[in-house]
Formats: structure tokens, C-alpha cells, sequence
């Protein structure tokens, strides 16, 4: 799979943006930084990435540079970004020289963070996608915006996206069929970008992302949707109306770029220069200076975290099936939080769509809980 990003690292934002209390107010560039590490952790065929830099942020240049080197085997780094589509053209037709198994990572976001815990799930996803495109001509995976990847996977007429229905369901994904896309948070397969921008032309308008633009193509997309958040906008998403009391934005941990991060799980009191993680707690740190960073259980840290955890301090005495139960039910209140807008949602059902693995108590509560 190829890592292609296409991205502006500016402080000014298309859409308004609430970060509640605004705690760990790092800059877009250390943003950037975030989000690139949290993909070096996935094997690329080949990393693309071309990136603008706002005037705030040009004097960075080398230090991002060397930065990217330091995450990637030979990276194609270009300090300018696409904006009209006879660029789009000449870089679709470079990708295909690239590509071996057919699949492209394709982000003009800056900041959408791969935070699953482990690759497994991704890997499973892959495989299917590669056996989808033998038979479906565009195939894609929305990896990011969960909660709404979620909504548009309903039924047809619940959901706020076009599509022909639900053609598959296991545990790991659901598969829709025709639905309408030019998104740019999509894992795609070639003939999906070919269809987008080799079929079509779309002048000499300025053109930096297909979704943004009036007019540009939508894919008629065999569309994976992950029944496991495997990316977060580093904003969330409360400009589409979750609040981030469902889904609460990302933070830098502290340490993080010195490789120093310290946990500490399952205490109710914080100190300064660690990361509080507590399912129990009763709010997140956006909404509660008391409260935890992540309500995670431990097995859950992202995957990119671990490797730069200097020390994890755990709570003696905690109950693992309260903090399951948490968990479980922070996850379940996450799924739903944008399906709620379009009706009534059943509880049970969505958490056997989302996971066999969580949400055990709502599903049977003689049901034992399992950890993902």
C-alpha cells in the first residue's frame, strides 16, 4: 500500500473547531509530526507526501524534513502540494508505476491519526480490499470519522450518504455497496483515483482536494466500513455535531517526542508530565481539568505510543471488569453518537455490529468480557 498525503499546515481552519478546554495546545506543524508517526508504524510500499507549509511554519522546513526521514525508508517529501488537476493527473499516473497490490492511503488531511492499538485489523481489511477489486471496480475503506463511517452504513434510508445497502457483514467490517464518494480520508484501490481524476476534466480551477470543490466526480465505491475506530481527526468532530463528551479530541502526550511518555491507569487524581488513562473516570480532560486523557484500558494505547512509554504506573486494587465495562460503554456511546441523529438507535444491535468483543454486558450479562 502506498502512503499518499496531499496537505496545508496552517492555523487556519475551514470549519470552527472546539477543543473544549484547550489543554496540550501543541502547533499544527507538531500536529503533523503526531499524525506522521502514528502511520510509520504501517509498512508502506512507498510514501508520498507533499506538503505546504503556511508562512508561520516555513522556517520548520528542515526540521520537518529531517523528521520524516527519520520515520521513513525513502520518502518522496515535496515541500508544495496539488492544487489543480493536471497535477492530480501526472501524480495518479505515478502512483500506478508504484503500486504493487493496487491500494493507495489517500489523505489531504494533516492531522487524522492512526491510533488502533495493533495492525491485525488493518491487515485483515487490506486483503479484503485486494480481493474486492477483483470483482468490484472501485473499492475503498473509510478510515477515519468513525461515528459518521458508521451512520452512513445504515440502512439506505437512514443514512445521510447514498448507497445501495449493506452487502456483507462480518466481525470486523460491513461492506456497502455504491456508495457516492470523493472523499479524502480513503484507503482506494487504482481504478478508484483513475476514475477520479483520469476520466474527467475539471479545468483549470483550483483544486487542492476532491471534496472541497464543486463538481468533482463522485465514485460509485464498494465501501469497507471498520467496526473498530482505526483513525481520529486530532479535532474530533464536533464541527459535524458530536459532542466531545462522546468523542473527545486528541492530545500530544506529554513525552511523546522525547520518547519519555508516563502513564498512569486507574487513578482519579493527576500529576504533571503523565498521561491519565481511566476507563472509571467520569470525564475526559476536554471537559474536566480532573479528568483522564484516555479512557482506555492499557491494551488499547495506540499502537505508535508504545514504543516511546518510558513508564506505566497502575492503580493496585482495580476491578478489570468495572474498567471493561467503561471501556465497553465509552466505545458503544462513540458508535452512536451520530447515528442518534438520524433516529432512534438500538443499543444491542449496534453493539453487535460494532464488536463481539465489547460491549458484553448490554449484549448477555452472563456473557464473561473479553479484551479486543
Amino acid at each position: 500500500m502506498i502512503l499518499f498525503l496531499n496537505v496545508f499546515i496552517t492555523d487556519k481552519r475551514m470549519s470552527p473547531i472546539s477543543r473544549g478546554l484547550a489543554v496540550h495546545a501543541y502547533d499544527r506543524l507538531d500536529v503533523f509530526k503526531y499524525t506522521l508517526a502514528s502511520y510509520a508504524e504501517i509498512p508502506w510500499e512507498h510514501v508520498i507526501i507533499l506538503c505546504e507549509l503556511d508562512e508561520p511554519y516555513r522556517d520548520r522546513k528542515n526540521e520537518l524534513e529531517a523528521y520524516v526521514h527519520q520515520l521513513f525508508k525513502n520518502p518522496d517529501l515535496r515541500f508544495e502540494r496539488i492544487t489543480h488537476h493536471r497535477d492530480w493527473k501526472k501524480m495518479t499516473e505515478k502512483i500506478f508505476e508504484f503500486s504493487s497490490d493496487g491500494l493507495v492511503w489517500f489523505c489531504c488531511n494533516d492531522d487524522q491519526v492512526f491510533i488502533d492499538y495493533e495492525l491485525d485489523l488493518l491487515n485483515r481489511l487490506l486483503s479484503r480490499m485486494k480481493a474486492l477489486a477483483e470483482t468490484h471496480p472501485y473499492v475503498g475503506l473509510l478510515f477515519s470519522h468513525w461515528p459518521e463511517a458508521l451512520a452512513y452504513s445504515a440502512q439506505k434510508d437512514r443514512s445521510p450518504l447514498p448507497h445501495e445497502g449493506m452487502i456483507e457483514e462480518t466481525s470486523d467490517y460491513c461492506l456497502v455497496d455504491r456508495m457516492m464518494m470523493n472523499d479524502s480520508i480513503l484507503i482506494v484501490n487504482l481504478n478508484w483515483l483513475k476514475y477520479l481524476w483520469m476520466e474527467e476534466d475539471y479545468g483549470d480551477r483550483w483544486l487542492a482536494r476532491p471534496d472541497w470543490v464543486e463538481g468533482v466526480r463522485r465514485v460509485p465505491t464498494t465501501c469497507l466500513i471498520p467496526y473498530r475506530e482505526l483513525v481520529r481527526h486530532y479535532d474530533a468532530y464536533a464541527h459535524t455535531k458530536i459532542g466531545i463528551d462522546a468523542c473527545p479530541p486528541l492530545a500530544i502526550p506529554d513525552g511523546f517526542f522525547e520518547n519519555d511518555i508516563k502513564i498512569r491507569f486507574g487513578y482519579k487524581d493527576r500529576v504533571s508530565g503523565t498521561t491519565l488513562v481511566n476507563p472509571l473516570s467520569q470525564q475526559n480532560i476536554f471537559l474536566d481539568p480532573h479528568g483522564a486523557d484516555l479512557k482506555n484500558l492499557l491494551e488499547d494505547l495506540p499502537l505508535f505510543w508504545k514504543k516511546r512509554i518510558s513508564q506505566i504506573d497502575i492503580h493496585e486494587g482495580l476491578d478489570s471488569k468495572a474498567l471493561m465495562e467503561a471501556r465497553d460503554a465509552s466505545i458503544l456511546n462513540l458508535a452512536k453518537s451520530k447515528l442518534v441523529q438520524y433516529g432512534p438507535v438500538d443499543e444491542v444491535e449496534l453493539a453487535k455490529r460494532i464488536s463481539i468483543a465489547l460491549c458484553a454486558k448490554i449484549l448477555d450479562p452472563g456473557v464473561p468480557y473479553a479484551t479486543p
